[in-house]
C-alpha cells in the first residue's frame, strides 16, 4: 500500500501493525542525552510517529530509546505504565512534505520502529533443588 506519492518519490507504507492516534507523553535519548520530548501523534506495536522542528539532531538510522507513559485507560488493565524502548529512526519528513500534508513547515514527522525484544529462555539451575512435600 503506497501512504503518499509525488512526482520526486514514493513512500510505501511498511507499518505492520495497527495505527492508533493518541497523545502519550513520550521522550527520545541517546545515551544521556534528550533528544526530543513531547508527545506521539500515534503509536502501532511496531513504532511511533511524533512532530519535532525540522533540522533537530535526529536522522535515519539513528538508534534511540523511546520512553512512554501509558495511561490505564489505554492500556487495558486497572493500572497505567510506563514503557521504554530500542528503536531505530526510519523516516524523518522535510519542510516541504509537513507543508504538503497541512502542518506547520517547521513541524517534521519523524516515525520510530520499535527493535524486537529478544526473550531468554529461563536455565535449568545447575544443582537439583529439593522438592517441597
Amino acid at each position: 500500500m503506497v501512504a503518499i506519492t509525488d512526482r520526486y518519490r514514493r513512500i510505501v507504507e511498511k507499518r505492520r501493525g495497527e495505527r492508533r492516534s493518541v497523545l502519550l507523553p513520550m521522550r527520545v535519548t541517546r545515551g544521556a542525552e534528550t533528544l526530543f520530548e513531547g508527545a506521539t501523534v500515534d503509536v502501532s506495536i511496531g513504532g511511533v510517529y511524533f512532530r519535532m522542528l525540522c533540522g533537530e539532531t535526529l536522522s535515519v538510522g539513528t538508534r534511540v530509546r523511546v520512553e512512554m507513559s501509558v495511561p490505564a485507560e489505554l492500556s487495558g488493565g486497572a493500572l497505567g505504565y510506563h514503557t521504554t524502548k530500542s528503536a531505530t529512526v526510519v523516516r524523518v519528513e522535510d519542510e516541504t512534505l509537513a507543508r504538503r500534508v497541512g502542518c506547520h513547515p517547521r513541524d517534521c514527522g519523524v516515525a520510530l520502529a520499535f527493535e524486537p525484544e529478544v526473550i531468554v529462555p529461563a536455565t535449568r539451575l545447575s544443582r537439583k533443588v529439593p522438592a517441597v512435600a
